[in-house]
């Protein structure tokens, strides 16, 4: 590993497990996770640290042949300004480890998302969804009009079938739907989740009397 690597003792029990879970499945493709940052080596080594990366894509997909189930398909794709790192690989078993990986990197990030909010600035989400101190700017569909989306005014969330759905609470049907396996959706949910809770507490004051 880079030398900001060498020597960062190995991190909690789940994330070791995951450094043999992976590079059991990778072979000669080693995946490795460390305390402060990730390595990938195929012709030479390259690793990232957590707080550099930008950007976290990850997916498991299901994969049934003749109605049977014949493994999952799992991809996580984290990037940086320096480059990337990617791993992917068909399990039999679906292993919590990666799960916890990929909380740990989104947390991360939309702890970093949120800094730059707070601080004034939009955070791009999603395609055509962007965090904004207000509220949730955002477009149905390409080609539709932006709106606003105060962060009191969702309704809720929900996934189904690899789609995530956001309402709001003046219509019955989502205003915003976009594949789970966005980048950075993950991140993006923890900063709505935060911003939604953070609006929620805002009690309006009494009437005057």
């Amino acid at each position: 590993a880079d030398r900001t690597m060498k020597g960062a003792a190995v991190g909690p029990l789940a994330v070791a497990l995951a450094v043999l879970f992976l590079g059991w499945v990778f072979g000669r493709d080693r995946f490795r996770c460390y305390e402060r940052g990730l390595s990938r080596r195929r012709a030479r080594e390259f690793s990232l640290l957590y707080d550099e990366i930008s950007e976290l894509t990850y997916s498991a997909t299901q994969v049934f042949v003749n109605g049977s189930y014949s493994g999952t398909k799992m991809k996580l794709r984290v990037r940086a300004q320096r480059g990337e790192i990617w791993c992917a690989a068909k399990v039999q078993v679906m292993d919590d480890r990666l799960v916890e990986l990929r909380d740990q990197i989104a947390e991360r990030i939309a702890n970093k998302m949120l800094h730059d909010l707070r601080a004034g600035s939009p955070v791009p989400w999603m395609s055509g969804v962007v965090f904004l101190p207000e509220g949730l700017q955002f477009r149905r569909k390409m080609g539709f009009p932006v709106e606003m989306l105060p962060y009191g005014e969702i309704r809720e969330t929900r996934s189904d079938q690899g789609v995530f759905y956001l309402f709001s609470k003046t219509e019955p049907k989502a205003v915003i739907s976009r594949p789970v396996d966005s980048t950075n959706f993950f991140p993006g949910y923890r900063v709505m989740a935060a911003l939604q809770k953070e609006a929620a507490s805002r009690r309006p004051g009494l009437p005057a009397l």
